[in-house]
């Protein structure tokens, strides 16, 4: 572990992987290098065992963050709020800034304890979720017919929000508390632990399958300043995804790249494809940024204003997996390059986007130099870009009444 360097964790890519190459050696590891194995590998972090660290061992061996998420996930209010508290978290902390707002929110809560029309709503197995109360599923349950919606602890809650980062929802029993699975990943939820999922991979609806769309992050919804992704991404206010045109651009204007990529995980089959685009119009035609290119990108919108087109292939390939990488695309300005589930074409007009899984070619590899000569067509590249997102606007209004609907029905 001694010869372990950030450049080669870099390189692993599943945190899964990470845990079995290095997690028996952490204590060994420089302090930068296990700072990074750590944003790795949450995934499978034992929380009991990060729990019996206590305080000071927990922030002796940089697992402070862990530990305050433990004693959240297991009512230790007070060692939470002591590792808030504590000056040596660093900034930009997406567990920490979570765990802040949350506790925000219930410091300000002005309701009675017995209440019964008050609904308390806490989130649990989260990554970071910064910007909850800008979230889709957030707006969604404010809207509860004669109810007061307020965030709470899990210990209080009546309804658990919980995602697929850790395990804590498996100490909850369905048949005594609403549990609603919501998750912007390619996963589903464990079979018989929910009361509703809401997830991308619903393609399918009923009672208890809602599907969630992820783009929808970028929305700001009504009395919000925000969209649950923030700032760092595009924000669109909800009313204009009904305009006909949105997301159409009418003119080609001077831009100072052919295309671009900002990417975050580095995904094999879009960083190979990179390259073929690469050797055909050279490096200074392409914007590459994120974190896969050590060029970290403040604002997305800003960034892809200077370029005709973005690679906007998806980390996996799963059916109703659409993110907002197509949708950010789009909105900024760009012929989107996607690869993805076909599915996309329920969500996007088909015609405002190149899909490169349909490309008709005779070698896979041929694939970059034909959207190369479509982005180096002015006329094509104009069509593209005068094509609106939608065919139909998203029916948003549907789906948070097929989900308020079920939570009524079970509450």
């Amino acid at each position: 572990m001694k010869n372990t360097t950030l450049k080669e964790l870099k390189r692993v890519g599943s945190p899964f992987k990470a845990g079995s190459y290095f997690a028996s050696e952490y204590l060994e590891m420089p302090y930068e290098v296990r700072n990074l194995f750590i944003s790795r590998i949450s995934h499978i972090i034992d929380n009991r065992k990060i729990l019996s660290l206590g305080f000071e061992k927990s922030k002796q061996y940089n697992l402070l963050d862990w530990y305050a998420y433990s004693c959240y996930h297991y009512g230790k209010h007070d060692e939470v709020l002591k590792c808030l508290s504590d000056k040596s978290l660093l900034k930009g902390n997406k567990v920490i800034d979570t765990l802040k707002e949350i506790y925000s929110c219930v410091s300000s809560c002005r309701v009675n304890e017995g209440d019964s029309n008050v609904i308390r709503v806490a989130f649990i197995d989260f990554w970071g979720i910064g910007n909850i109360k800008c979230s889709t599923i957030y707006w969604i349950l404010l809207g509860l017919s004669q109810k007061v919606v307020v965030i709470s602890t899990p210990d209080k809650a009546d309804i658990l929000v919980y995602s697929s980062y850790t395990y804590f929802q498996r100490q909850y029993d369905k048949n005594k508390i609403l549990k609603i699975y919501w998750s912007s990943e390619q996963d589903v939820p464990e079979l018989n632990d929910y009361s509703i999922s809401f997830c991308p991979i619903n393609l399918i609806e009923d009672d208890t399958h809602i599907r969630y769309k992820p783009w929808l992050g970028c929305v700001i919804y009504p009395n919000r300043k925000n969209s649950f992704y923030g700032s760092s991404h595009l924000e669109v206010p909800i009313s204009e995804l009904y305009n006909p045109t949105f997301g159409s651009v009418h003119e080609l204007e001077d831009k100072k790249y052919l295309t671009s990529v900002i990417m975050g995980n580095p995904v094999k089959t879009r960083i190979d494809f990179i390259k073929r685009i690469e050797g055909i119009i050279g490096n200074d035609n392409i914007l590459k940024g994120g974190n896969v290119y050590s060029n970290k990108i403040g604002s997305k919108e800003s960034a892809l204003k200077d370029c005709i087109s973005n690679i906007c292939f998806e980390n996996a390939v799963v059916p109703g997996y659409i993110t907002e990488k197509l949708f950010e695309a789009k909105v900024a300005g760009c012929i989107p390059i996607y690869s993805g589930h076909k599915s996309a074409i329920y969500d996007f007009n088909p015609s405002a986007f190149i899909n490169v899984d349909l490309i008709e070619i005779s070698k896979p590899e041929m694939d970059a130099a034909y959207v190369v000569e479509l982005l180096k067509d002015k006329a094509r590249c104009i069509e593209m870009l005068r094509e609106p997102l939608f065919v139909e606007p998203p029916n948003i209004i549907k789906t948070s009444m097929a989900l308020t609907a079920a939570i009524e029905r079970m509450i």
